[in-house]
């Protein structure tokens, strides 16, 4: 499901906090949450430290930072940052981060099984709707995390955040630059709801449409929140789908953070007859309780959608995609209604691919990537490799119902040569390679990090390579 959320990189300081208490603002502060990756993370590797992404859905009152230490007494630095992880961070100030808070702290993990130590924040930290880096450790630190794979957890959510501790995300190591990946945080984050608005309605999400075909029905429906102070017992919704508007009253109780009712609902506005090309919504709330808004920073989402995708497409230069990777991000986003090919066009294309089963695959939905021109030696999947965790040009997570036909992929790095991969986990089946070229630098070894393929993990099956030139 692709929904659109809400999000606000605002940093509202302690310094302006203190000032709403002198002036006599109302702010309200409701019940203690944690979210924490213990369980069922598990430990097993360590190091000076390790970043995650924290995600709020509603103003919040950060109080601790929890992190497992490995069992001795050392420094710890707390950073974060406006900006999400995405990819290796470089942690400091002129990169935008900034330092939360220092101290010394005694672990109490035995090993590296993790027992989460609280770091009590001597300035709790206000964080505004948004998605923020997060990095616990130090230079001489030693932290203890999870070395991720695709059978982890890497996402954890509760009733107003989400930690994720997973690929591009989870890194560990020393500051200022952590790279050992992909290693997943094992912590916690302590918050309490925050409001400073008595008559406060949020439009959270967009949460259909979802995957739909082109000319098919879907509703359009959305997440309303209460982040006021007052219950909230009706609202309006304002909806614009490509410039025609619309609206309806609600009437939808809703409670305050803290109190025993629901603070969100979720409310279907429309049916549409989705049509081929992109849809743009957005949609926003007004007039809780009757009332104005008394902050509309957070009323409006908006998003552009898309049909599943279904036949014929292009790749390359001048094509319906430009890479492989868009193509991907497009099955990652859209999902699939029909049989899908993409015709590529010639040329060398300098990626990695990931694969795995989009919504909508089937047996009947398959997806075929065919060079157009039908000659294997006139595109080419190129990568160089540099290491274990990057060892791959296609990699199958979980993947089914994948052909390729007629193309060349090659490893072009030193010592690290696989060409096609399944993560240990397993579960690829139904996948083929018909007419294809697999290749890697020449070398004599017998280790597996140098084989061209590298199919391991239970459930693979119905693989088929057939007139392949290795």
């Amino acid at each position: 499901m692709r929904k659109k959320l809400l999000g606000k990189n605002n940093l509202i300081t302690m310094t302006a906090i203190l000032a709403m208490f002198i002036v006599g603002a109302t702010m309200s502060v409701n019940a203690q949450f944690v979210n924490a990756t213990v369980p069922p993370l598990n430990g097993g590797n360590g190091s000076g430290g390790s970043t995650f992404n924290f995600t709020v859905t509603a103003p919040i009152m950060v109080m601790e930072i929890g992190q497992a230490f490995q069992s001795s007494t050392q420094p710890y630095e707390i950073w974060y940052s406006t900006t999400p992880i995405s990819g290796p961070p470089t942690i400091s100030t002129a990169n935008g981060w900034v330092q939360l808070q220092t101290g010394t702290v005694t672990g109490q993990s035995a090993g590296l099984t993790p027992t989460i130590t609280s770091l009590v924040l001597n300035t709790p930290l206000i964080l505004p709707p948004g998605t923020y880096g997060f990095y616990v450790g130090g230079a001489s630190s030693s932290v203890v995390y999870t070395t991720y794979n695709s059978s982890n957890q890497s996402t954890f959510t509760d009733a107003l955040t989400t930690i994720e501790t997973g690929p591009s995300v989870g890194y560990g190591g020393s500051i200022p630059n952590p790279t050992f990946s992909t290693r997943q945080f094992n912590g916690s984050v302590t918050y309490v709801p925050a409001s400073t608005s008595p008559d406060n309605v949020s439009l959270s999400s967009i949460e259909t449409p979802g995957v739909y075909c082109a000319g098919g029905f879907d509703s359009i429906s959305v997440k309303v929140s209460n982040f006021g102070v007052n219950q909230v017992d009706s609202f309006m919704v304002v909806w614009d789908v490509n410039s025609v508007l619309d609206s309806a009253w609600f009437i939808a109780p809703l409670d305050t953070f803290g109190g025993t009712g629901a603070t969100d609902t979720i409310v279907t506005l429309d049916t549409l007859t989705m049509p081929a090309g992109a849809t743009n919504i957005t949609v926003w709330t007004k007039w809780p309780n009757g009332v104005q808004d008394t902050d509309t920073s957070n009323d409006t989402a908006s998003g552009v959608f898309e049909p599943a995708l279904n036949g014929t497409y292009t790749i390359g230069v001048g094509g319906d995609y430009t890479s492989f990777t868009d193509a991907v991000n497009a099955m990652d986003s859209y999902g699939l209604c029909g049989a899908t090919v993409f015709e590529v066009l010639n040329g060398t294309y300098v990626e990695q691919i990931e694969l795995s089963t989009f919504t909508g695959m089937s047996s009947m939905n398959d997806v075929v990537f065919r060079s157009q021109s039908g000659n294997a030696d006139s595109v080419k999947i190129s990568y160089a490799a540099t290491g274990n965790a990057d060892n791959y040009v296609v990699n199958f997570d979980g993947a089914s119902y994948f052909s390729f036909e007629n193309m060349t992929l090659e490893n072009l790095g030193s010592n690290y040569l696989r060409v096609i991969t399944t993560p240990t986990s397993g579960g690829s089946h139904h996948i083929s390679f018909d007419g294809c070229i697999i290749t890697a630098s020449t070398t004599t070894s017998t280790s597996t990090l140098r084989s061209l393929t590298y199919i391991y993990g239970a459930d693979n099956h119905d693989w088929s390579l057939s007139l392949i030139h290795i």
